[in-house]
């Protein structure tokens, strides 16, 4: 299988945005995926328009940190400061309830966020002064919620992306607390039963993406074991050697999050835990690049 180790979330702490630098200075990680309106998304890609070697991608949001279009343009997604003030369940039950004139315009206001976001990133992002490959992937997979298919579908007509994330990750048994594991279980059928709906999105417009996702199960919380486990399972499933893979990371980071304005209240627990640390320990030590090592995978950008 090929594969493509990537962190998430990049540009939304100082600290985030820190660790995920560190992986890539050390040439451990080359693919990531920026968060536009958290604190150093700005610094972020400018910093990435001088590396080209690095996979960079945008993390279409709808739940963490500040909107970049005009709040009066999508107030029904943020509060008076122009934060984000929907979780996601919030934002999934709004939408599933919602019809008629009221659903138009909150998923006009979706398309209005994410067309704000794209022309952040693009204006931003200038690898060597040109217009990147727009490649996208969502902050706790949003753009995947069947609800808001529409948008995708005016998405990918618009902007023809080179890429798009497939949350699809394989059942299997990883070695994690009980908490952990019910909750990852969860999330996982969840996101298998989303994917079947963009997967046929992507494919009718022709969208390349990943064959499977490995990390929804253990996100944010990866460790060797769980990689492994992940890993074994996809190939069972089936994943041909021409298949990609995409590996989720979320390293480091785990200090900011208590008080910044950018992380939801409810996320603080995510992303100040301390297997952040592990993850980015798994990195750094080169022993997910022995993991691949060992399974016979090749890495891909």
């Amino acid at each position: 299988m090929k594969c493509i180790p990537h962190a998430d979330d990049c540009g939304l702490t100082a600290d985030v945005t820190r660790d995920i630098f560190a992986c890539i200075g050390e040439g451990r990680l080359a693919s990531t995926s920026v968060i536009m309106g958290g604190e150093r998304a700005g610094e972020s890609l400018d910093r990435l328009a001088g590396m080209p070697h690095v996979r960079a991608c945008l993390h279409l949001n709808l739940l963490e940190g500040r909107a970049v279009a005009p709040p009066k343009d999508v107030a029904c997604l943020v509060g008076p400061d122009g934060f984000f003030r929907h979780g996601l369940a919030g934002l999934w039950s709004r939408l599933a309830a919602s019809s008629g004139r009221g659903r138009r315009t909150l998923l006009a206001a979706v398309r209005t966020e994410w067309e704000a976001q794209i022309e952040a990133f693009k204006g931003r992002y200038r690898p060597g002064g040109a217009s990147p490959d727009l490649r996208l992937d969502g902050h706790l997979h949003v753009h995947a919620m069947p609800e808001l298919d529409e948008v995708m579908e005016g998405i990918l007509a618009a902007h023809a992306p080179a890429w798009v994330r497939l949350p699809l990750e394989p059942p299997h048994a990883a070695p994690l607390p009980f908490r952990n594991r019910v909750t990852g279980m969860l999330r996982r059928a969840l996101l298998a039963g989303w994917s079947k709906g963009l997967a046929r999105m992507l494919e009718r417009r022709g969208v390349p993406h990943n064959a499977w996702l490995s990390g929804v199960l253990s996100g944010g919380c990866m460790d060797e074991g769980r990689l492994r486990a992940s890993l074994a399972a996809i190939r069972a499933a089936g994943c041909g050697e021409d298949d990609v893979v995409e590996i989720m990371l979320h390293p480091g980071g785990d200090g900011a999050p208590r008080s910044s304005p950018c992380i939801r209240a409810s996320h603080r627990g995510f992303f100040a835990s301390p297997a952040r640390k592990v993850e980015l320990a798994l990195v750094l030590s080169g022993r997910l690049d022995a993991v691949l090592e060992d399974l016979g995978a090749t890495r891909q950008r």
